[in-house]
């Protein structure tokens, strides 16, 4: 039997009286993880976008623009071993941190340009990657998770960004050192 991606709400309205209210759950951000896409809620639930139930549950498409990709070194977001097709799951994903994330990316005026944000740990550490894509390459900007260390180094960056010469490259822009920022053009 298939988990149903919809929140639903039981309340006693009097003796032996229930009242039951259903609502799709509204995909906020689409997640790659494991080889796999699925959606994820604001609330932290998570289904594969190959759900049984969602060709029948209308507006099943990621209100956000951008990718979120949870990447290597952390933990599974769901149980490994459901059955992927018809599971509805609470996610371990830190939805309140990936909307400062958001928020500080749109307020410094990068969100709109950003294609996806892949989380990962490394040394004990979560690093954040914006990928933004051009007509005439990308540029992958790693920060520290923190976004209150964002303004400055993505100002510089946009400085770095303005220069002649690095427009129709990919680059890899690395924030994540203390006092420097370093800048490499990958193929």
């Amino acid at each position: 039997m298939a988990e149903a991606p919809v929140d639903i709400d039981i309340s006693r309205t009097g003796p032996g009286v229930f009242k039951v209210k259903a609502k799709p759950l509204e995909p906020w951000f689409m997640v790659f993880w494991a080889g796999g896409e699925w959606f994820l809620a604001r609330e932290g639930r998570m289904w594969s976008v190959h759900h049984s139930m969602n060709s029948i549950i209308s507006q099943q498409s990621a209100r956000e623009g951008a990718v979120l990709v949870w990447g290597r070194g952390l933990p599974d977001p769901v149980p490994s071993g459901i059955d992927i097709e018809n599971s509805v799951k609470d996610s371990l994903i830190p939805c309140d941190e990936i909307e400062s994330w958001k928020e500080a990316l749109d307020n410094l005026g990068f969100y709109k340009k950003v294609s996806s944000i892949t989380i990962n740990r490394s040394e004990g550490r979560r690093t954040v990657e914006i990928l933004e894509r051009t007509s005439e390459g990308s540029v992958r900007i790693l920060l520290d998770e923190f976004p209150a260390h964002w303004p400055p180094l993505l100002e510089a960056v946009n400085d770095i960004l303005s220069q002649t010469g690095l427009k129709d490259k990919n680059l890899l822009v690395d924030t994540t050192y203390s006092g420097k920022i370093l800048v490499r053009v990958i193929s």
